[in-house]
């Protein structure tokens, strides 16, 4: 089996609204074939009432190719498979140059900068909290370096994504989430959904998560009870280093933002997202606040995405916190 495969671009769909903005939706995914194919259900629903322009990447690096979305014949489909390995990714270059700058090099400079976060989480937990991690191994690539992969490729795609959103593989959104996306942005250069549904498999509790804004609590409701309130500390350590913005802490499911302000990252050297698989997408809001974009966590009565929290969560395996319901 070869380290990548792509399914190229057949083509921008012919939209009914062309004056709408081009959507891109991505997802990173690894080891979790089994969600794909309602993940494209979602993704052909929204597309749907949107009317606009969308398409679909998905960067895949689970050891073997998905049969699923190779199988696909949508001309908005972009899969890469690829290997995890970083010294593999050389001849994924060859064809894709461009992503090369969405990784950390395979140097043993680059290597060393990696040794030197992980001696600071372990050495000094207070500057750097332990559940903010990299990769235990550097030879494997990042949740982060996936997520750079899914946004870079629009660079050279025959349209520039107007707007990006996050469709993660295990996670559900609705039927309008493209539309609602769409309004949110025309003010905006970052959104992220001020509350959303959460559906606890292992122990078949949903719960309501609602972001306090401008206050970065979280409450968790069940059964119109508020069950717990979180503020983690590791996320405030953060913000007072400058590394991450005031709310875009996390919940990268639901972010949605600017295709241009991803560009300018990149063209100025930068990598939207850090060589890490849990608060990546902080990092990212981060720069886009840096550069003076606009942020906007609207509430609603209505969310339109609900995480699915497991055992075998989008950070690379890396298990969820538990919710104490007792």
């Amino acid at each position: 089996m070869s380290n990548s495969s792509v399914l190229p671009f057949k083509g921008i769909q012919e939209a009914s609204n062309a004056s709408l903005p081009y959507i891109r939706a991505v997802t990173p995914t690894l080891n979790r074939h089994e969600f794909l194919p309602g993940q494209y259900e979602q993704f052909c629903a929204a597309s749907k009432n949107y009317r606009g322009a969308t398409e679909w990447v998905v960067v895949d690096v689970s050891p073997e190719p998905s049969d699923f979305m190779e199988s696909l014949k949508d001309s908005r489909v972009h899969y890469i498979h690829m290997s995890r390995r970083r010294q593999d990714l050389e001849g994924l270059f060859k064809k894709y140059p461009e992503l090369r700058k969405c990784f950390a090099p395979n140097s043993d400079t680059a290597q060393a900068e990696f040794q030197d976060l992980v001696r600071m989480k372990q050495n000094e937990p207070s500057k750097y909290p332990p559940r903010v991690t990299p990769l235990a191994d550097f030879s494997l690539i990042s949740l982060g370096e996936q997520r750079s992969v899914s946004i870079a490729l629009h660079t050279d795609s025959p349209k520039r994504a107007d707007i990006i959103v996050q469709l993660d593989d295990d996670d559900f959104y609705g039927p309008d989430y493209f539309v609602w996306a769409e309004k949110q942005m025309r003010d905006s250069d970052l959104v992220r959904q001020g509350n959303l549904f959460q559906y606890i498999s292992d122990s078949g509790i949903w719960a309501l998560y609602e972001f306090d804004s401008p206050n970065p609590t979280m409450k968790i409701r069940t059964t119109g009870e508020i069950i717990s309130t979180i503020l983690p500390e590791e996320i405030e350590v953060l913000r007072s280093k400058g590394e991450m913005s005031r709310e875009g802490c996390g919940f990268g499911l639901a972010f949605i933002y600017s295709g241009k302000m991803v560009d300018d990252i990149f063209k100025e050297g930068g990598k939207p997202f850090p060589v890490l698989s849990l608060y990546e997408d902080g990092f990212m809001a981060a720069q886009i606040e840096a550069r003076g974009g606009r942020l906007k966590f609207p509430q609603g009565d209505n969310p339109l995405i609900c995480r699915i929290l497991q055992s075998r969560n989008a950070g690379h395996g890396q298990a969820n916190i538990s919710i104490d319901t007792s």
